[in-house]
């Protein structure tokens, strides 16, 4: 009994600590950005806009090359992309456009891949890169062939209940008139758009900029220049909502932004906890035991670990680099890179609230395989 009572204890500090320290690093500069874009895409872009480049009557090479694009640009974890996925996937995105943008949004942006250049070199780089992008091409032709003959309504499985009720999939899509599509869109000018979604993303870099620094001190922020950029811009982005937008624009926003993180932010907690639950069990030696070879099996091993636990984009360049340092082969770090920052634990059960068990189910096998077999390529 005291064994068990002594388990639960140490885990429990484990799972609290790792919530501690996710949400405190992430919440506010991460997490907190991405939900607002996630409203803003809901309620100020038209959905016929987002279906014209991502459909799925769109060439398929077009759609994935701009989804692939699109992690570039975004400095988002496997959990800080899924407000975004969901809102685009279910703003009547083709489901491999789509799937391309879950696959490499969380793999790659400009920042990780340069600081893998930095600390592992030019050859790891080229890797992490080319097959970040490649496997998101892979992954959007497995699920438009698979799914191909699928009506967009039988995209949630086995009950699931839908991110959001009353959204496009769960209704006969080419029938619906363009204010049926849009019944929450408000038409703003072009030009307050963008500048809206370029205060909301500098407000995404910003908050992560202590985490860039952590990872090579040659760009290291002061904590006080980082918070007086992060009050500057926030200054900014209120001055311009309220100057730009009426008290019912961005309530709309604002409400639209809650229930994504309400739908979302629920199991991405759960899961959290039972990582760092986990954590507290596993020692780093029996880890690195496996992954010291360029076998399938470390590099098999290499991504299931990845898969489950949380990988930061561009922590996972720190946790790669201390691993290898205990001995981790080069094959089995590449598949890391992959798996790591696509998808964790937490991420498939929010995953789940979106596109169902079987969806999830084949995407985390997916993303499995290619990053072994990844591994042995390096």
């Amino acid at each position: 009994m005291d064994l068990i009572l002594e388990i639960l204890i140490k885990g429990s500090k484990g799972g609290l600590f790792q919530l501690w320290e996710f949400l405190g690093e992430f919440l506010i500069g991460a997490f907190l950005p991405a939900f607002l874009i996630s409203g803003a895409i809901k309620v100020f872009i038209r959905e016929r806009s987002i279906t014209y480049y991502l459909g799925p009557k769109v060439n398929s090479f077009v759609s994935y090359s701009i989804a692939s694009v699109a992690g570039f640009l975004f400095s988002a974890c496997s959990c800080g992309v899924i407000p975004l996925f969901a809102s685009i996937f279910r703003h009547g995105a083709g489901i491999g456009p789509a799937m391309v943008f879950l696959t490499t949004g969380p793999a790659i942006n400009l920042l990780a891949v340069i600081l893998t250049g930095q600390i592992f070199g030019l050859k790891m780089m080229t890797y992490r890169t080319f097959y970040a992008v490649l496997h998101g091409f892979i992954m959007g032709w497995i699920f438009a062939l698979v799914y191909r003959n699928e009506p967009r309504e039988a995209s949630v499985d086995q009950g699931v209940k839908l991110v959001d009720d009353e959204l496009i999939a769960d209704k006969d899509y080419d029938s619906l008139k363009d204010e049926e599509l849009d019944e929450e869109y408000i038409e703003k000018p072009v030009r307050t758009i963008a500048w809206l979604f370029i205060l909301l993303f500098a407000m995404m870099v910003i908050g992560q900029l202590d985490n860039y620094g952590a990872i090579h001190s040659a760009i290291k922020i002061d904590i006080w220049l980082k918070l007086g950029l992060m009050f500057l811009n926030l200054a900014l982005l209120g001055i311009f909502i309220f100057k730009n937008f009426t008290r019912e624009e961005y309530m709309c926003w604002f409400e639209r932004t809650g229930h994504f993180i309400y739908k979302i932010l629920k199991p991405l907690i759960i899961g959290l906890f039972f990582i760092g639950f986990a954590k507290e069990f596993v020692t780093m030696s029996l880890i690195v035991k496996y992954l010291g070879s360029n076998n399938l099996s470390s590099c098999m091993t290499s991504s299931v670990i990845g898969a489950f636990m949380y990988f930061g984009t561009c922590v996972s360049v720190v946790i790669v680099k201390f691993l290898m340092d205990f001995g981790m082969a080069d094959g089995p770090a590449l598949s890391l890179f992959l798996a790591g920052p696509t998808v964790s634990f937490s991420s498939m059960l929010a995953l789940i609230t979106i596109m169902g068990y079987r969806k999830t189910a084949l995407f985390v096998l997916i993303i499995v395989v290619l990053s072994a077999l990844a591994g042995l390529t390096y």
